[in-house]
C-alpha cells in the first residue's frame, strides 16, 4: 500500500505516529518516506518505535557542509584571481 499526501503550503516539521500494529498485530513494520524542500528523510516504524519527526527547520550536516563547501570554493576562487 502506498499512502500519499501533498500539503497545500510548505511544511517545515512533520509529526508520524503510527498504530498499525494495533491493527496488523505487534510484528507489523512499515516505512515512512516524507519529502521536504528537496530532501528525502525515511524510517521504519513498529510497535516499539511509532513515532518519528521529520524537522527542515533543523541544520542538517549535509546542508552545512554544502555550505561550507560553497563558501571555500569562491574563497579559493577569489584568492586565485587575485594572485593573477
Amino acid at each position: 500500500m502506498d499512502v500519499r499526501y501533498g500539503f497545500a503550503h510548505e511544511v517545515r516539521r512533520l509529526d508520524v505516529t503510527s498504530t498499525l500494529d494495533a491493527l496488523f498485530g505487534p510484528m507489523h513494520q512499515h516505512f515512512v518516506t516524507a519529502t521536504m524542500a528537496g530532501e528525502i528523510g525515511r524510517t521504519v516504524l513498529d510497535a516499539g518505535n511509532p513515532r518519528v519527526s521529520f524537522d527542515q527547520s533543523r541544520v542538517i550536516f549535509r546542508r552545512a557542509a554544502t555550505v561550507v563547501g560553497a563558501v571555500l570554493v569562491i574563497a579559493g576562487l577569489v584568492w586565485f584571481r587575485r594572485r593573477r
